[in-house]
């Protein structure tokens, strides 16, 4: 008997918007002390970016009526997640035994 194991990595595409005149130094600094810390500079926009597509990627709701800990209702905190329709496959490796 033949045993076939496929690995892929497997790419699925999150738009993230935060509006900075809702998600403000307060929203940040709010969250760095009921989370964990980003800080509230430039490059803080970006880790919590990432940080809410890995949270959306898991399942994490993230509808505008929704309230997320660390940032509270998710459109009163200016967050937008679109999660892009399709999936995108790359094999990485195949072994068969």
């Amino acid at each position: 008997m033949t045993k076939h194991s496929f690995t892929f990595d497997v790419t699925r595409r999150i738009t993230v918007a935060l509006d900075d005149t809702k998600f403000t130094t307060e929203i940040m600094e709010d969250f760095n002390s009921c989370i964990t810390d980003f800080g509230t500079d430039e490059d803080a926009y970006r880790t919590h970016a990432e940080y809410i597509a890995g949270r959306a990627i898991d399942g994490e709701d993230f509808d505008p009526r929704e309230f997320r800990e660390g940032y509270g209702v998710v459109r009163e905190a200016g967050i937008t997640v679109v999660i892009q329709d399709g999936i995108e496959f790359s094999e990485i490796a195949e072994e068969t035994t």
